[in-house]
């Protein structure tokens, strides 16, 4: 090691390079033990959904010209209620914490200059039961509201369900 330090305090330009670069080094493992520590506390925290009871699946139509959701839906619906230990069911286009789905921004009002950014999902009747989800204000949808995937591509809907995050972001004076 004698060697080493001397060879450094010759060149003094290769010292200031070596510390630099273990200096850029320690700021990006610490960087990244800071990112993971926040995921991992990220991914511990409680979703709201009963995780361990959910699964999902997609399905595509084989003739799109003579394929009709919603009875497609109904079907799978029926089939997947028949099967033993299936509590339930419901139609969405992705499950919370999946990666996928839908985003908008909202605003309270026209004028209101804030735009808050969240996920949405396609919901119905049954996916608060089928997510184990506890409604704590409001209600929930009534099957009649509900519209195939179609009609909602072309109008914005009546009856919306939010977190309570969402609902605090949206209204913090609970109004």
């Amino acid at each position: 090691m004698g060697p080493i330090f001397r060879a450094l305090l010759k060149r003094k330009t290769a010292a200031i390079l070596v510390l630099l670069e273990i200096a850029i080094t320690l700021a990006i493992v610490s960087n990244a033990l800071s990112l993971i520590a926040t995921r991992s506390q990220q991914m511990v925290r409680s979703s709201g959904v009963d995780e361990s009871q959910v699964f999902s699946f997609g399905s595509v139509a084989i003739d799109a010209k003579s394929y009709n959701a919603s009875a497609a839906f109904a079907a799978d619906r029926a089939r997947l209620l028949a099967i033993d230990g299936v509590e339930n069911a419901y139609v969405t286009d992705s499950l919370p914490l999946s990666g996928g789905g839908s985003s908008t921004s909202l605003q309270t009002s026209a004028d209101d200059d804030r735009k808050i950014f969240t996920a949405t999902y396609y919901a119905d009747e049954n996916t608060l039961a089928t997510l184990g989800v506890k409604l704590i204000a409001g209600r929930n949808f009534d099957a009649r509201e509900i519209t195939t995937l179609a009609q909602r591509a072309n109008e914005a809907p009546n009856v919306v369900l939010l977190s309570k995050a969402l609902a605090e972001q949206l209204f913090p004076d609970g109004a």
